[in-house]
């Protein structure tokens, strides 16, 4: 019964959570019959799952009988800026890079196989839009700020991206065969800082670089400038690279 009662639990979280992942920038609000719907679940199950999310402040009503994100979610992330090692220990350095590229630096997070911006620090010569901000998911195959996660990844996910995302690795003008990919991504990796313009945003030029904690691959740090700036891109690689050595120093010094 303990193992019967352990799955129905488990599943039942699972679905719960999946409610979460559901709400995008396309679609902030959800109704019950949406959520029955995309997960293929029963409205009393549906029903049970949103007012678990409704009771821990992680849903809100909203007009018209529709949910939305609840107020937890703002105490979360408030946690999260204030607490992640990796953004509590980098924005001092990254500050400093800015100033240094006159650039905007970004630091990222590999979340789910996309780039997911934690931090943003704009420079004086930064281009007019950026489209990485904070809690903003962007794909792996455009850009030096993802492309380098994706170099970095372990072969066994490049090959469950080849699986399941062949059509966007085509559209992005990546190779859409094993051997291909592995080997461009092997050549990205050896570079150690990518370089991209306007990949992503007009008039932009960005370079990147992996961070890992040991042997973990936490995400990127990169800087994005105005596509014709005065700072070479020796400068720009240099302090790059010094920056993130510090950041990953950092990573590996034991918490008190």
């Amino acid at each position: 019964m303990r193992n019967e009662f352990a799955e129905f639990m488990m599943s039942r979280t699972q679905r719960t959570l999946a409610i979460l992942q559901l709400f995008t920038p396309e679609r902030p609000a959800l109704c019950a019959e949406d959520i029955v719907s995309l997960l293929d679940i029963s409205r009393a199950t549906a029903y049970r799952c949103i007012n678990d999310l409704k009771a821990n402040g992680l849903l809100d009503v909203a007009s018209s009988g529709s949910y939305v994100l609840g107020p937890a979610i703002m105490q979360l992330d408030r946690l999260v800026r204030l607490h992640d090692p990796l953004l509590t220990l980098s924005i001092g350095l990254i500050k400093q890079l800015s100033r240094k590229t006159s650039g905007s630096v970004l630091l990222c997070r590999l979340h789910d196989m996309k780039a997911l911006c934690i931090y943003e620090e704009q420079g004086t010569n930064s281009p007019k839009t950026i489209s990485y901000e904070r809690g903003r998911a962007m794909p792996l195959f455009y850009g030096a700020t993802s492309k380098v996660m994706l170099a970095n990844l372990e072969p066994a996910a490049v090959e469950t991206i080849l699986k399941h995302e062949s059509d966007a690795l085509n559209q992005a003008g990546l190779p859409v065969s094993s051997e291909p990919l592995h080997t461009l991504l092997a050549q990205w990796r050896t570079q150690r800082i990518l370089r991209a313009e306007e990949e992503v945003d007009p008039g932009a030029c960005g370079w990147a670089m992996a961070i890992y904690q040991g042997k973990e691959l936490l995400g990127s740090l990169s800087v994005v400038l105005k596509r014709h700036s005065n700072v070479t891109d020796a400068q720009v690689t240099s302090a790059l690279l010094q920056t993130g050595l510090r950041i990953e120093a950092l990573l590996e010094k034991p918490s008190r």
